[in-house]
């Protein structure tokens, strides 16, 4: 993945380009990451505090976090399902 996109900067591997005119080898287009421009997704915010320092920093703590960061995310994804009951009869 060494080419990317002109329209949104992602990165592609020249296979991926479209066969259509006028993408070649020299001046490759891609379609598949932004539909040559027609979908335009908004940069990320910056991170808070508290997780951009477990995700940088050199401590013990922030060690740890990366390490089990996995788990973290496995959990706290369970956590974040919602459950609505439904009024079914048998």
């Amino acid at each position: 993945m060494s080419i990317s996109c002109a329209k949104c900067t992602a990165l592609h591997w020249l296979a991926e380009r479209t066969t259509e005119h006028p993408s070649t080898k020299q001046n490759p287009l891609f379609n598949i990451c932004c539909n040559n421009g027609d979908v335009s997704i908004p940069l990320m915010k910056p991170l808070p505090t508290l997780l951009h320092l477990l995700l940088y920093n050199q401590t013990s703590t922030s060690h740890h976090f990366r390490t089990h960061i996995r788990k973290y995310n496995s959990a706290l994804a369970l956590a974040s399902l919602k459950y609505q009951a439904s009024n079914l009869t048998s």
